[in-house]
C-alpha cells in the first residue's frame, strides 16, 4: 500500500508537474499572445488519448461486462478474481503506453524559432535566463518607455491608446500632454513592456512594471489570493467529477460498458471546449474574470443537482457529465495567460507554480473529506460541498475588480 501511494501518488505527481510546466513554459516563452489557445491544445491531448485508453483498460479488466457486486454504504466496488486479476496487467500496459508517449514527446520537443538579427529575442528559451546579448541601444529604449510609463498615475493608465501603427512605428499617449514615440524592432518587444500597464488592480500592490513584479510581491495582492481560491474551487470540482462519476453512476446504472463509452465521449466534448475557450481568450470575446465567473457560477449549480440526475436516465447523466466538462474546461485554459497579463512572464513558472498549491490543497481537503462525507451524510451533501466551494469563490472573484483581462488592441 505504501509504495502504491509513492508511485501513483508522489511521484506521478510530480513528473506531471514537471511535464506541465515545462509546456507552459514553453508556450510562455515562444508565444505569449497566444498562450491560452496554445494552453488548451496542450491540455487537449491526454484527452483525447484517454478515448483510447479507457477502451483498452475496460477490454482488459472487465472484458464480461460484469456488474460491482459489493456495496459498502454508498459506494460499490467489484470483487470477482477474474476482474481483480487483471488489474495489474492493466497497470503494466498503462505504464508502457506512458513510456512511449514520453520518449515520443521528448523527440517531437524542436529548438525555438530563429529571431532576425534586427529582433533579438528578450529571453533564452532554453535557460529561462534573460538574453544578455541584446542590442545596448534597445535596452536604453526599454528603460525610457518604463520611466514613462512609471510616472503616469494609475486612473489615467486606462486611458494608453495606440494610435497608430505603422511597420515598427508605434505612438502611444495617455493625456494630450503625455505622449511618446517609440521606435521598437519588433511590435511584440514592445507589446511585452506595456501589455500588462493598463490594469487596474484595486489594491494598488502591483506595480505598473507587471513583468518585473517578484513573487514575493505578488503574494501580497489580493488578486493573487482571488485566483489562488478559484484555483482551489475548481480543482476541487474537476478532481471530485473525474474520480466519482462513474462510481457514483453505478449506483443507479450498473453498466460498465455505457459508463466507459461515457468516459470516452467526454474528453471529446472537453477537449472541444478548451480549444473554444482557449480561442475566446486569446480574441478577448471573454475576459479572464469572465471565464472564472463562467466557470465557478457553473459548477455552483451543477454539483447541486448531480445527485439526482442518474435517477432520471443514463442518457440524461450522459447529457449531464458532457455539460459540467464544459465549465471544467475552463480550468485548465485560464490560470496560464491570466498569469502572463496580470503579472507578466518574467516570473511566470513561479508565480503559477505557487497557484498550483491551490491544487494540493483542494486533493489535501477532498481526500479527507470523501470517506467521511459519503458515509456519514451520503452523496447529496458530499457534491453540495463542492457547490458551496464554488460559490464562495464565485463571491470572492465577483468583489475583487480584477480588470486588466483583456490583452491592449495591436492594431
Amino acid at each position: 500500500m505504501f509504495w502504491t501511494v509513492v508511485m501513483l501518488g508522489a511521484l506521478n505527481g510530480i513528473c506531471t508537474s514537471m511535464s506541465v510546466c515545462i509546456s507552459y513554459l514553453y508556450i510562455q516563452h515562444w508565444a505569449p499572445d497566444n498562450a491560452a489557445i496554445l494552453v488548451a491544445s496542450i491540455s487537449c491531448f491526454p484527452n483525447l488519448l484517454s478515448v483510447l485508453q479507457n477502451q483498452v483498460m475496460t477490454a482488459v479488466v472487465n472484458p464480461g461486462n460484469l456488474q460491482p457486486d459489493v456495496q459498502d454504504g454508498g459506494q460499490v466496488y467489484f470483487s470477482q478474481p477474474e476482474v481483480l486479476e487483471r488489474v495489474p496487467r492493466a497497470i503494466i500496459l498503462q505504464a508502457i503506453m506512458t513510456i512511449c508517449l514520453q520518449v515520443l514527446g521528448y523527440l517531437l520537443v524542436s529548438t525555438p524559432p530563429s529571431k532576425s538579427a534586427s529582433a533579438p529575442s528578450a529571453f533564452d528559451v532554453r535557460t529561462g535566463e534573460p538574453n544578455k546579448n541584446l542590442d545596448k541601444q534597445r535596452h536604453l529604449t526599454g528603460s525610457k518607455t518604463r520611466a514613462i510609463l512609471n510616472n503616469l498615475e494609475q486612473d489615467s493608465l486606462l486611458d494608453i491608446e495606440k494610435q497608430h501603427v505603422n511597420g515598427n512605428n508605434i505612438k502611444c499617449y495617455t493625456t494630450s500632454k503625455n505622449g511618446c514615440e517609440i521606435k521598437y524592432p519588433n511590435i511584440h518587444e514592445l507589446a511585452k513592456e506595456t501589455r500588462f500597464i493598463a490594469q487596474n488592480i484595486n489594491d494598488g500592490t502591483v506595480t505598473n512594471d507587471n513583468a518585473e513584479v517578484p513573487p514575493s510581491q505578488v503574494i501580497q495582492t489580493s488578486v493573487f489570493w482571488t485566483l489562488w481560491f478559484s484555483w482551489v474551487a475548481l480543482s476541487y470540482s474537476t478532481t471530485m467529477a473525474f474520480n466519482f462519476y462513474k462510481q457514483f453512476a453505478l449506483l443507479f446504472i450498473p453498466d460498465d460498458y455505457f459508463l466507459t463509452f461515457l468516459g470516452s465521449v467526454v474528453p471529446i466534448g472537453s477537449s472541444a471546449a478548451r480549444l473554444a475557450f482557449g480561442h475566446f481568450i486569446d480574441k478577448d470575446v471573454l475576459s479572464i474574470k469572465d471565464n472564472l465567473v463562467i466557470s465557478l457560477a457553473s459548477h455552483s449549480v451543477l454539483f447541486a443537482f448531480w445527485y439526482f440526475i442518474p435517477r432520471i436516465h443514463k442518457f440524461v447523466y450522459l447529457f449531464f457529465v458532457l455539460c459540467l466538462t464544459i465549465p471544467q474546461s475552463i480550468f485548465y485554459v485560464v490560470f496560464p495567460p491570466a498569469v502572463i497579463r496580470i503579472f507578466g512572464s518574467t516570473h511566470f513558472s513561479t508565480i503559477l507554480g505557487l497557484l498550483n498549491t491551490g491544487q494540493t490543497v483542494s486533493g489535501l481537503v477532498l481526500a479527507v473529506l470523501v470517506t467521511p462525507v459519503i458515509e456519514l451524510l451520503g452523496w447529496f451533501w458530499f457534491f453540495m460541498t463542492c457547490s458551496v466551494l464554488n460559490m464562495l469563490a464565485l463571491s470572492v472573484t465577483l468583489s475583487n475588480k480584477l480588470i486588466a483581462e483583456k490583452k491592449e488592441e495591436e492594431t
